[in-house]
């Protein structure tokens, strides 16, 4: 197996990474959004094909734009939904050139999504309670969402 070089990896970028269930587990490598990038994390959000209500919340629709960004179909990057990992974890998963690059989000959509972080950021009491649950994993249950003027509120 190649070894990955995450060193690269910069907000915008979209990568292949198994991202896990609320269980833990990750059957598969997904497109994911590195939204924030440090010299030893990387925070990703979520990103599906499916226009299911299934993984609603802080939205990014990619339509016209998605072979733009790297993606194979038009996509939703739910940023309710995300994880924070280390540059080394082994869910990366590489390609012929042994990154997990798949692309990168358009300027108008990285804006877009510094808009949509800044409210997540804004929504949490302090910013070391929201990177310790990032580390574990923030997957809302369809059961504890709900939408509003298109927003994700926890009830």
């Amino acid at each position: 197996m190649t070894e990955l070089n995450n060193n690269r990896l910069r907000p915008g970028d979209f990568v292949s990474f198994k991202f896990p269930y609320s269980d833990g587990r990750s059957r598969y490598a997904r497109p994911s959004l590195v939204v924030e990038a440090t010299d030893e994390e990387i925070l990703l959000a979520y990103c599906t094909t499916s226009l299911e209500n299934a993984n609603v919340g802080l939205e990014l629709r990619i339509n016209s734009d998605f072979e733009a960004c790297g993606l194979a179909r038009q996509s939703r990057v739910v940023l309710a939904r995300r994880v924070r990992v280390t540059r080394s974890d082994c869910r990366f998963v590489t390609n012929g050139s042994g990154t997990a690059i798949l692309g990168h989000l358009t300027p108008d959509l990285m804006s877009r999504t510094e808009i949509l972080m800044s409210r997540i950021k804004n929504s949490w009491g302090d910013a070391k309670s929201r990177v310790s649950a990032e580390r574990q994993g923030i997957h809302p249950s369809r059961g504890r969402r709900r939408r509003k003027a298109g927003c994700l509120f926890q009830v």
